[in-house]
């Protein structure tokens, strides 16, 4: 019968502070995938603890420098290939 005794007003404003805390926390960054990507909140929190800051990619530029780089990538290795090819025919 203990699980049905009440709960007093001190112990719930505890496990409110402390789901409240576990939510701010987990708004400060997600997974993506398998990559864990920081949100403002974490990099401004981070900030107010003293640290600086400063440089922060947003999610959808990170995600347009990552599809940027595997295009130039792709380009640079076809380049390559189409380079060898040329060259054994040629000889």
């Amino acid at each position: 019968m203990d699980h049905l005794r009440p709960v007093n007003s001190a112990n719930s404003n505890v496990l409110l502070i402390g789901r409240r805390k576990e939510e701010e926390r987990l708004m400060e960054s997600y997974y993506a995938g398998s990559v864990l990507y920081r949100t403002k909140e974490f990099y401004r929190r981070r900030k107010n603890k003293g640290r600086a800051w400063d440089l922060h990619i947003q999610i959808h530029l990170l995600h347009l420098l990552l599809r940027k780089t595997s295009i130039i990538q792709n380009i640079i290795t076809t380049i390559i290939t189409i380079t060898i090819v040329t060259a054994v025919a040629i000889t």
